[in-house]
């Protein structure tokens, strides 16, 4: 019982020391654009309303984001349409700046094309990142840090653990933002979830 009572405070001990060192850390957010807009606005524009204008209608806001889903093909990074939509012939059309790109890939082997031509437009626009594989995300950042990052599935899923454990300030949460689905139940929050999240300097957006 005693070795049993022992082993119990001392873990309560540890916990409460990691909990209280990683409350400690102190955070910055990133130097980019999106970290000066006080909130962010998700569009999403529908893929046939993309696939007849080309472009961004102008009614939407300067300062919203507007989420593009793109995968793969054979003519390269392309909005799904029935002729596939260029991302690159997408941005040449839209004067609009701020871009979440969702990237349809857990393929790292052809991000290099993709790269380049979003890379191309970096002076004159805006990007955020959000990929359903954390392999393509990393490697993503690690090729263009200029960017920011959406946490993906695993990332939420580790967190949730830490913060089963009452850990979750010891966490080493690398993504600069987490898109809240109403369908997804990992990307749901708890209250202290989201008050790390906060103190970290990390955005939430919530889609519709």
């Amino acid at each position: 019982i005693l070795i049993s009572a022992g082993t119990l405070v001392v873990t309560f001990l540890a916990v409460l020391f990691v909990r209280w060192a990683g409350s400690q850390q102190s955070f910055a957010p990133p130097p980019h654009p999106w970290f000066t807009i006080g909130e962010w606005t998700l569009y999403e524009p529908s893929p046939s309303e993309l696939c007849l204008s080309k472009t961004v209608p102008s009614s939407v806001k300067p300062d919203w984001l507007v989420w593009v889903r793109v995968h793969h093909t054979p003519q390269g990074w392309s909005v799904k349409c029935e002729s596939p939509l260029p991302l690159k012939t997408l941005l040449e059309n839209s004067r609009h700046s701020n871009w979440l790109v969702f990237v349809d890939s857990h393929d790292t082997t052809i991000l290099e094309p993709l790269i380049g031509e979003m890379s191309a437009f970096d002076k004159t626009k805006n990007f955020g990142i959000s990929a359903p594989s954390q392999i393509v995300a990393r490697y993503l950042r690690k090729k263009a840090p200029q960017w920011v990052y959406g946490a993906d599935a695993a990332t939420l899923l580790r967190l949730h653990m830490w913060a089963g454990f009452w850990v979750e300030t010891a966490f080493d949460f690398w993504p600069d933002f987490v898109v809240q689905s109403p369908g997804d139940k990992n990307t749901r929050l708890s209250e202290r979830e989201l008050s790390e999240l906060q103190r970290r300097k990390k955005r939430v957006i919530q889609t519709r």
